[in-house]
């Protein structure tokens, strides 16, 4: 039976970390973006939740980074200088950690989802995400944000275009960066310190 194989964004993601070790501007975003591929094509073959866990940590673990480079614009030149060292560090450090290694190495020996379980795999991710109640409270919006981003790229897997998530997701998105940029000022607002 035919298999969805993700020999591709597995590649991406080896040339993105290389680009995010070699600081190009885009590595970070892209070393992101096929995480949360690789977190679908998994989902689609209904993996246990580990490696999914392991791809969402190095997502995490570039966050700051991203963020900064997001938020590039609003900053001070003090504000970079004080906190793009750390981001970069703690982006470093966990692309060149034994954990980045054990998990590329388990991607790598993944079995690819056939395409009648990823179909069905994808009824349920729909049902999930259409599932989730949309409040105008910040933590509403991004779980829905993240959920539509889940489903369109798991429809992509399966050659699915999505255009009506991705409209929303994209309206979404630009909420949550208002929301994100109100978050960092606020931790990062020196009248506020202790």
């Amino acid at each position: 039976m035919a298999r969805i194989h993700a020999t591709k964004w597995l590649q991406k993601l080896d040339e993105a970390r290389a680009q995010a070790l070699a600081g190009t501007p885009d590595g970070i975003h892209d070393v992101r973006v096929a995480t949360r591929k690789l977190r679908a094509w998994l989902s689609l073959s209904g993996h246990p939740e580990p490696l999914i866990e392991e791809l969402r940590w190095l997502g995490h673990q570039l966050s700051a980074l991203r963020d900064l480079d997001v938020l590039d614009e609003t900053l001070t030149d003090d504000a970079r200088r004080r906190l793009r060292p750390p981001a970069i560090d703690q982006a470093h450090a966990a692309l060149n950690s034994e954990r980045w290694r054990i998990l590329r190495a388990a991607l790598d020996a993944t079995r690819a989802p056939r395409i009648h379980d990823a179909k069905r795999e994808l009824r349920r991710i729909e049902r999930e995400v259409m599932g989730l109640k949309l409040t105008l409270d910040p933590a509403s919006i991004h779980a829905r944000r993240r959920g539509l981003r889940h489903l369109r790229y798991a429809r992509r897997w399966l050659d699915l275009r999505s255009p009506e998530f991705k409209a929303e997701q994209v309206a979404l998105s630009a909420l949550c960066d208002l929301f994100a940029l109100e978050r960092f000022a606020a931790a990062h607002d020196p009248a506020s310190a202790p």
